[in-house]
């Protein structure tokens, strides 16, 4: 049988860690939320139709292109054209999940190398400029096909490093708990994004709101990394 790793003993014998861990766990249940955003936000904008909440306008990402010249700004005469983005969507999509796909190969291996909360951090700072570019190249699909490829890059890296990161955290007890917590915030994440798109109308903004979230690197110095707990003192845990 493997013995426990270091922080299973540490959970087990000093309960003041109890509080350091927990906070972690809460922390990274919060930053679950911007990264599926920025997972699922080009599904989101390239499925959506004409006729549904964005009203064949140019708030969305298909009506994104050149206006007719025979229609004026109010949209008498018909409106804008449909963006080729629209007739392109399997390349967006391809770009997204490929990029997801080579992220979780690569950065796994990059975390394993130098730390999986700075690896975290980095994924998020990379998914925040990548987000935030995105969200001004509309008009180009060359543009916003690699810029999405990029963010799904960042994305597909964190998201298995922060799983493991969690894990690492917790008992192995607590761990049945703790992950299905992650995949629920998670699914809660996807979900509410159609309650945020309903809100802010105007997918550009859409997409720089979802991206803010991203920039939040302070959380970087509010989570103690798994390697940095176990070689706390224990004299400075709580024994109880």
């Amino acid at each position: 049988m493997a013995n426990p790793s270091p922080v299973d003993s540490f959970f087990a014998t000093f309960t003041g860690l109890k509080t350091i861990l927990y906070r972690n766990i809460a922390l990274l249940t919060v930053i679950i939320f911007p990264l599926a955003y920025q997972m699922i936000i080009v599904d989101f904008l390239s499925q959506e139709h004409k006729s549904g909440a964005c009203n064949n306008t140019e708030n969305c990402l298909m009506a994104m292109g050149t206006k007719d010249p025979k229609k004026n700004s109010s949209g008498i005469g018909g409106g804008t054209k449909t963006s080729p983005l629209f007739n392109t969507r399997p390349v967006l999509e391809m770009a997204n999940y490929t990029g997801m796909m080579i992220g979780s190969l690569i950065l796994c291996l990059v975390a394993d190398a130098i730390g999986r909360l700075k690896t975290l951090f980095a994924c998020l700072l990379i998914a925040f400029i990548g987000g935030l570019s995105s969200a001004f190249a509309f008009d180009s699909l060359i543009n916003f096909a690699i810029l999405r490829g990029v963010v799904g890059f960042a994305a597909g890296g964190a998201f298995p490093v922060l799983f493991i990161l969690a894990a690492e955290y917790v008992s192995p007890k607590a761990r049945a708990i703790v992950l299905p917590i992650l995949w629920a915030a998670t699914t809660l994440a996807i979900m509410s994004l159609a309650g945020v798109g309903y809100i802010v109308a105007n997918r550009r903004n859409l997409m720089l709101t979802l991206t803010h979230d991203t920039s939040n690197l302070t959380w970087y110095f509010a989570i103690e990394d798994s390697s940095r707990v176990t070689s706390m003192d224990p004299s400075s845990l709580s024994l109880k």
